[in-house]
């Protein structure tokens, strides 16, 4: 539903959206450190617990799934995953229609440990979600959800390196 008024309110929703982005970065921060603060003390980091949670939302895949569903390179995807396997928190799966590319699922000690782990979560975001009206949050997802299509690059995933 795009807007129309002219040069001048076109620079407005320009900087509307630039102060969008300013409020992105640090709360991007903000997540992060929510995010560490949670993890405390269950041995998982910050990427494993996306792969617990994705896997956890979206059941077995693949690295190669798993690396487009997060848009994060292989490599480092296939790190997060060998140190979920070694924590006992990921089995290999046998996939039928690759037999080289093994899905990855859940352990029980897996999904316990994401499921916990939400749970704390959830706390934060109902109170957050008390202070709301659906429809703010509806529209607040549709601007993040066209911006990250119009500004995701077109080489492909990030890979962020560093430790899994």
């Amino acid at each position: 539903m795009a807007r129309r008024g002219g040069k001048a309110a076109a620079k407005r929703d320009e900087d509307a959206l630039y102060d969008v982005i300013l409020f992105v970065r640090p709360l991007h921060r903000y997540l992060l450190k929510a995010v560490e603060e949670q993890l405390d003390g269950t041995g998982v980091t910050v990427g494993m617990r996306a792969v617990l949670d994705r896997l956890f939302a979206h059941g077995p895949q693949t690295v190669p799934q798993l690396s487009r569903g997060m848009e994060l390179g292989r490599q480092f995807v296939l790190r997060l995953v060998n140190t979920g396997r070694e924590a006992g928190l990921l089995d290999p799966l046998p996939n039928p229609a690759h037999r080289r590319s093994s899905l990855f699922t859940l352990t029980s000690q897996g999904r316990a440990v994401i499921e916990g782990i939400r749970a704390r979560e959830a706390v934060k975001l109902r109170e957050v979600a008390a202070e709301l009206d659906r429809e703010d949050i509806d529209a607040c997802v549709r601007v993040l959800s066209l911006m990250a299509d119009r500004f995701r690059p077109s080489t492909g995933p990030m890979d962020y390196g560093g430790d899994p």
